[in-house]
């Protein structure tokens, strides 16, 4: 699939991301309407947070509410404090989660773009999902990461979940950062 963005740029998605977006179900609804129309609203050329393995996110503003934000704060935990998680479509690992309302998740007007730099005007598309910025889970960082993310990621996690969808997802487990990351 190929996306146009408002800049010129071009954004390749290639097959392995099309099936990493199944966690990301609005992404895929009506041939990819939200995601199409969120890149060609995106400005490659500006701004953005630069990660490692030169990923760059982009939140793009859609000017109306696309869908729930699905990540929440949540309580502070420990590495080892058992809390809920549960494996989304697409991963090998579970996601911190929380149960919530539906009627109490909030709106999102925005949609989150990873995408790494192949050349000059094209990119490739690593993730998309409505909400805002947030940094990679602790166990989907490769050895590119430095301490500094890493830490980064868990402080933000140990702070933050996800809002639990059975549809999206498997069934909660009770389980730990430390046990998810095989540190026991």
């Amino acid at each position: 699939m190929r996306l146009d963005t408002c800049g010129g740029d071009i954004i390749a998605v290639p097959e392995n991301t099309i099936l990493h977006l199944q966690a990301h179900p609005e992404m895929e609804a009506d041939d990819y309407a939200l995601l199409r129309e969120a890149a060609a609203k995106a400005n490659l050329a500006r701004g953005g947070r630069l990660s490692a393995g030169n990923i760059v996110t982009h939140a793009v503003e859609m000017g109306h509410p696309v869908g729930k934000t699905g990540r929440v704060d949540a309580p502070a935990i420990e590495l080892d404090t058992v809390t809920t998680f549960a494996v989304r479509k697409g991963r090998e690992k579970p996601s911190r989660v929380t149960e919530i309302d539906p009627a109490n998740e909030p709106d999102c007007s925005s949609v989150v773009l990873w995408v790494l730099k192949l050349a000059d005007g094209v990119w490739e598309l690593e993730t998309a999902y409505v909400g805002t910025d947030a940094p990679r889970e602790p166990f989907d960082l490769g050895s590119s990461y430095s301490d500094i993310e890493w830490l980064e990621s868990i402080g933000f996690w140990s702070r933050n979940a996800l809002v639990y969808r059975p549809k999206d997802m498997g069934q909660i487990i009770h389980t730990s950062w430390q046990e998810v990351l095989g540190w026991r």
